[in-house]
């Protein structure tokens, strides 16, 4: 619980974070995953996620699965919440520190 207050009060109030389950790795059931360029050209994610991909640390596109993965970026891929879909809107910033994924939301 003081994990977020603590990522709000540091970063500011749009701010928003949470923790990334791992990288380039099978997606189970409630994780959020990154997929880097060297996973692949693809997530290859089954159709029960939602997927947003960030280029030059933006969302550029998000919803779908087995999404395409940029070489200029990433895809964050999640499992069993909303999370992306309510917080990762088109133009957020996204940034993976310390194992957290912080998603600032446009103003």
């Amino acid at each position: 619980m003081i994990k977020p207050f603590l990522f709000q009060a540091i970063y500011g109030e749009y701010v928003l974070s949470r923790p990334l389950d791992g990288v380039n790795k099978f997606r189970g059931a409630g994780e959020l995953i990154q997929y880097t360029p060297e996973h692949g050209d693809t997530t290859g994610t089954n159709i029960y996620g939602y997927e947003v991909t960030v280029v030059e640390g933006k969302v550029v596109k998000r919803g779908g699965n087995n999404s395409s993965i940029p070489n200029n970026g990433y895809v964050l891929s999640i499992h069993g919440s909303d999370w992306l879909m309510e917080n990762a809107l088109m133009g957020a910033e996204v940034d993976i520190k310390d194992g957290r994924v912080l998603i600032t939301i446009p103003k």
